[in-house]
């Protein structure tokens, strides 16, 4: 019998585990793609950087989904250039999942796109001086619209990982 893979994108982090473990007990293969892959028991990890095509792509096809996880933690000081990577490190993976399509017979059915946008919307008390933060939600909308145009210039629609309970596997 062949099991239903589903390919976590930077899923190395806390949601990615927690993730691959549930699916595991479900009866699927798990492949996730990170930048440092170790020998784990129960699934493959594949190193990819989150921006270039590469040997990971074979993954992707024939899989039942793709949930993309990646990017830079949000929880630092929101320095421009801090905000500019967290930015980068979304855009370019969607973009490389994106192209990864072109290069695939059967791509996956679904795409799961992780957002953080949800944990930015809380404001920091009055008290406290965060320069860079009043600029913060700006960047997450400027995130989240070319994360949809990198996503629709290759003709696909991105599933929020907000309706991931509705994403049935």
């Amino acid at each position: 019998m062949n099991m239903k893979r589903v390919v976590l994108a930077g899923g190395s982090g806390f949601i990615g585990q927690a993730l691959a473990k549930v699916l595991l007990v479900r009866g699927y293969e798990v492949v996730v793609l990170t930048r440092s892959p170790r020998k784990r028991t129960g699934f493959s990890e594949v190193e990819w950087d989150g921006t270039h095509l590469g040997e990971w792509i074979q993954f992707l096809n024939g899989a039942e989904a793709i949930v993309n996880l990646t990017g830079r933690n949000v929880n630092c000081p929101h320095t421009p250039e801090n905000i500019q990577e967290i930015l980068e490190s979304r855009v370019n993976s969607v973009r490389a999942i994106a192209l990864s399509f072109i290069h695939v017979k059967t791509p996956p059915r679904v795409w799961v796109q992780a957002r953080t946008g949800c944990a930015m919307k809380v404001r920091p008390p009055a008290t406290t001086h965060w320069p860079a933060s009043a600029n913060f939600g700006r960047t997450l909308l400027i995130q989240r619209t070319r994360r949809r145009r990198a996503g629709r210039r290759c003709g696909l629609g991105l599933c929020s990982a907000a309706m991931v309970a509705r994403c049935r596997f």
